[in-house]
Parts: C-alpha cells; structure tokens; sequence
C-alpha cells in the first residue's frame, strides 16, 4: 500500500511540475502525460521530471536511456572476470601503479572482517595504528567504503594538533576509529587514501571546501576504435563531502563539458531536493564563481589520460571514468563498467542512447 501511495504522489509531483512548464497543455493533458511515458515508454515520473520531459516533444522521450535495462546490456557485453579490475577498489588501484596510470594510492584497510586479498595493505586494527597513517605528508585522508558507489558513507579527515576533524565532527583519534568501526558494521570495510584537492582554479567552483569535484567522462572502445561519448563535471554545493549528484536530491550541481574544448555549459540542479525539478546556474550558488564558458585546466591532458586507460583494459568495451582535476594535473579517482548515464543526459539536456547504440553496435 505505502509503494502505491508513494507511486501516485509522484506522478501526481510529476503532473504538478508540469503544469509550470506545459503552459500550452491543458490540466489533463500536464497530468497524463507522465502516466503515458511510463506506459509507452518504460520511463517513470521521477525521471520525467530529472529529465525535463515537460519542456520536451514526446519523439525525444525514447532517446533516453533508462539505467537498469542498460546496465543489463553492459553485464553482457564483459564477463564477471573482465569486469573484475573495475570493480574491486584495490585491483583497480593495482592495475593503474602497473600500467603507470595517475590514480589515488591506498594506504590502508579498515574491516572487521579482513578482505581476502589486502594487496599488501596495512590492516588498521585500532587507534594508534590509523593514527600511524597520519604523517607530515598526508594530514588529511579520505574514507570510503571497500564496495560502495555514489560516493555512500564516504568522508575525510584532517588531523588537527592532537584531535581529528571528520564531517560535522570534531574529536580524537579513537572517537575517529570507533566511528569507522560503528559505520562499516554491515560493511566490507574503509579504504583509506590521501585527500587530494582540486586544482586551485576549480576550488572556488565547489563551494570553496575541502571536497573534490570529479569529472564523468564516458568512453566506448570497439575494435580498437575509441570514442569519447560525452563528459560532465560534478560541482559541490552546500556543506557536502562529496559531489555525488543523486537526481539532484543531494544538492549538488553538475555541468555538460563540451568535449573538443573543455568548456563547460550552465550547471543543472534541483530547486528542491525531494523532487527533481532542474534549473540553470550560471554561477556557482555560493561563491557566485562563473561556470558557463569556464574551460577546464588540462583538459586534453585529461582526454588522453583517459583513453590509455581504457586501452590498458580493452576487454571491456564502454566505461564511465571518474577523474579529478589536481594542481599536478588528472588523476583517476575510479572507473564503473555498469555506470549511471543520467548525469550526462541531466547536463547535456538531451538522450545518449541513439549515440551509445551506433558506438556499440547494438541496441537494447
């Protein structure tokens, strides 16, 4: 009863929304019409506002791709063995140390449960051993779990005199290693890296904190072809750790890149967090730093950085990269095999799947 309650609230949100935006519709037609995608389409009402069907003519609607029968595609197209190195932290941290990829290095494994193959990581059994990883080098580290995505959980954590700062938090090492503990109870455990920071002209577009921006590069190599399929950057608004966009309910905003160039557009959020209605930025919300026009530093460095990647695992033919942009140049933050394509049809403001068939050669 509660999943049919929350169902008809949305598209009832759904209707509401676009009755902002159909002006030339009528009060039937602005609440159908997301009843009908769904039915035609497969697309259902929260995706029909993230993607702003509302302002858009119903031919468009298809070139969408939805997230689940897509990445059923991309399971096909690999096996668990040739997917294996993306998705295990550890491996993938190992692979690009082997293939002289730029990427965050491990220092470290909190797990109740150790992980089977620690890659020679040291495994930090109590306080004063997380405490040893702090050094004069690396005052800050960064927290995420072994096996999450979307950045879930994820944090850092700046040494300060004798105490630790962590989110909202402010205490000791032992406070910090008994709130690791208490997070990864149902979890397979931390990885804990340096925190590294974006370049210095990309800070006063994330809000001026400590978080870093990544960008969502998707690439397709076939045959040996290789094809940038479209690009984003992630842009951290508010008090957020990490710039995960989530349909934009995290806050968070995000900008198309024009991939030739590496200018970026007008940044896409949500005016509210519960319900996906997007808007424009121009500039960032807090620090009024500008977006559109900006052109990212190192951007074909980035663009080539990315494609000795994906040739340094050809086996898988379409990837989503995650890439940071730091005062030293691009680094490999990680890779997905079955990645989200929303961000970049959020941004680009249009559907990638006509562009991701002819690239693969198959469609879904």
């Amino acid at each position: 009863m509660r999943t049919r309650m929350l169902s008809v609230r949305d598209y009832l949100l759904a209707g509401q929304y676009g009755q902002n935006a159909e002006h030339s519709l009528s009060w039937l037609q602005r609440y159908w019409r997301p009843i009908h995608c769904r039915r035609r389409y497969g697309i259902g009402p929260k995706f029909y506002a993230l993607y702003d069907f509302a302002k858009l003519p119903e031919p468009q609607w298809p070139e969408f791709v939805i997230d689940e029968p897509y990445k059923t595609l991309l399971r096909r197209l690999s096996s668990n063995e040739q997917r294996l190195v993306t998705n295990d932290k550890r491996l993938f941290e190992r692979h690009c140390r082997a293939h002289d990829l730029p990427s965050i290095r491990n220092l470290g494994v909190i797990a109740s449960t150790p992980p089977g193959d620690l890659d020679n990581l040291p495994l930090i059994g109590d306080a004063s051993a997380l405490a040893g990883i702090f050094s004069s080098s690396t005052p800050a580290l960064f927290f995420k779990l072994i096996d999450a995505s979307h950045g879930r959980k994820a944090f850092s954590a700046e040494r300060l005199g004798n105490g630790v700062r962590w989110l909202d938090r402010h205490g000791s090492i032992e406070e910090l290693f008994a709130y690791c503990q208490q997070q990864a109870a149902d979890e397979s455990g931390w990885l804990i890296q340096p925190r590294i920071r974006n370049h210095h002209l990309l800070r006063p577009l994330m809000g001026g904190g400590a978080g870093v921006g990544t960008i969502r590069i998707v690439t397709v190599l076939r045959a040996q072809c290789y094809q940038v399929i479209g690009a984003c950057l992630r842009i951290i608004v508010g008090d957020n750790a990490v710039d995960n966009f989530a349909h934009g309910a995290s806050g968070n905003i995000a900008a198309a890149i024009d991939v030739d160039s590496g200018q970026m557009r007008a940044a896409r959020g949500s005016r509210f967090r519960h319900w996906p209605v997007l808007e424009n930025h121009d500039r960032h919300p807090q620090t009024a730093a500008p977006i559109t026009g900006f052109t990212l530093p190192y951007w074909s460095e980035t663009l080539a950085l990315v494609e000795r990647a994906h040739r340094s695992m050809s086996e898988v033919p379409t990837l989503g990269w995650d890439v940071a942009i730091t005062d030293g140049g691009p680094v490999i933050i990680e890779t997905n095999s079955t990645y989200d394509v929303d961000i970049l049809q959020v941004t680009h403001q249009r559907g990638f799947k006509p562009v991701l068939a002819a690239a693969l050669g198959c469609n879904w």
